[in-house]
């Protein structure tokens, strides 16, 4: 259980940088494994071998080569290679997460249960969403005729009922631009509108340098991940903003 973040009318432009930022990856990565490869080396990463028992760990991205003769356990690491270590540290400079830029969907965002209890608690110690709002939640009538199988409403006190409910996800603080704390509070796909989230990533700009870590550290907060959140913010902003479900 969680929560999924959809941004609401997601912008062609941003897709298309995205998918230029993972084409240059791919492309980064494709030819400067084609180069170890033809050397005879091998790559290792944190997430794809780990050492044999009693070989020191080497550093992220290390070169290292399999042993001659019978014991093809022992690693041996490359130290001689500043071309290609200059050219792997370029690599790790345009994307520090490989597999998960890959995986990314850049119109989407989630949170399990217990990670938007701590992200919202931060929020609130950063100032970047103001108290709950009260909400009054539209009325209609019980009964099977008003919408189909597919949630379309059929009736017209199911359509106003629809707009009504469209535009309450919508509330805000009646004296902040901010996001009231409780469009976080369940799955009701509250809408972040474009305005709460550009005024959430410019209280963000104002702090980023300077904001106390410590309040991340100690809610147990990856900062990585949390600057991701930052940026999903950024770029909602000129997308209609995005839906909690």
């Amino acid at each position: 259980m969680g929560y999924d973040m959809y941004q609401n009318s997601p912008d062609p432009k941003f897709k298309e940088r995205y998918d230029a930022e993972r084409n240059l990856i791919s492309e980064t990565w494709d030819a400067l494994m084609n180069d170890i490869k033809e050397k005879g080396y091998l790559l290792h990463t944190p997430l794809s071998w780990i050492p044999p028992h009693g070989v020191e760990n080497p550093l992220p991205f290390t070169l290292y080569r399999k042993a001659d003769g019978e014991d093809k356990r022992e690693i041996v690491p490359i130290p001689d290679e500043p071309e290609l270590y200059a050219r792997i540290d370029k690599a790790r400079k345009v994307t520090p997460k490989v597999h998960e830029h890959y995986a990314k969907d850049y119109s989407y965002f989630r949170l399990n249960i217990w990670g938007m209890g701590k992200y919202l608690d931060a929020m609130e110690m950063l100032g970047l969403v103001t108290e709950a709002v009260d909400v009054e939640f539209p009325h209609l009538p019980e009964s099977d005729d008003h919408f189909n199988d597919d949630g379309e409403p059929l009736t017209d006190e199911a359509r106003e009922y629809e707009e009504k409910w469209a535009e309450i996800k919508r509330f805000k603080h009646p004296t902040s631009d901010l996001p009231p704390v409780n469009k976080w509070m369940d799955n009701s796909g509250w809408h972040v509108t474009a305005s709460q989230c550009q005024a959430l990533a410019d209280r963000w700009e104002k702090i980023k340098d300077t904001y106390d870590r410590e309040i991340l550290e100690n809610i147990g907060i990856e900062e990585d991940y949390w600057l991701e959140w930052m940026d999903f913010h950024a770029r909602s902003a000129h997308t209609d903003g995005y839906l909690v479900w």
